[in-house]
């Protein structure tokens, strides 16, 4: 089992918003391993990247389409990346994920959804002050 901490953070608008958000590492092509904060979000069927981040990670996308989710429409297209979640004592990678790249560069962290993350652990949120993800069979 990995515990995280809420974490804190910036948006562009200047407001701090402390949640559930984990640290991710992801392999630049270079070959750099960069390090991000993914916000974990029950209420996501998938997994969602910003343009920008796509553009910086060198993410392939698809055919662009629409989706629809509680915030209302938005335009992207599929791509797949990798990355790394991990704790003191455990490590999980996730290779070829199917993401969502909004085309829109809107101000959203990474979201780590239902399909392709939730899926892989029961996740516990405590008191909205930590996170609790242990691997399921």
């Amino acid at each position: 089992m990995i515990v995280f901490p809420y974490t804190s953070i910036k948006r562009v608008n200047g407001v701090s918003h402390k949640g559930p958000y984990i640290p991710v590492f992801i392999r630049h092509p270079e070959g750099k391993l960069l390090r991000f904060l993914a916000l974990i979000d029950s209420g996501a069927d998938s997994c969602v990247i910003s343009k920008s981040t796509a553009d910086l990670l060198q993410i392939k996308a698809g055919k662009e389409e629409e989706t629809e989710g509680i915030g209302g429409k938005a335009k992207g297209a599929w791509g797949k990346f990798s990355f790394v979640v991990e704790g003191e004592h455990e490590k999980h990678v996730f290779n070829h994920v199917k993401v969502f790249i909004l085309q829109d560069d809107l101000d959203v962290p990474i979201l780590l959804g239902r399909n392709s993350f939730f899926d892989k652990f029961e996740i516990s949120f405590i008191k909205n002050s930590k996170i609790k993800i242990r691997k399921t069979e």
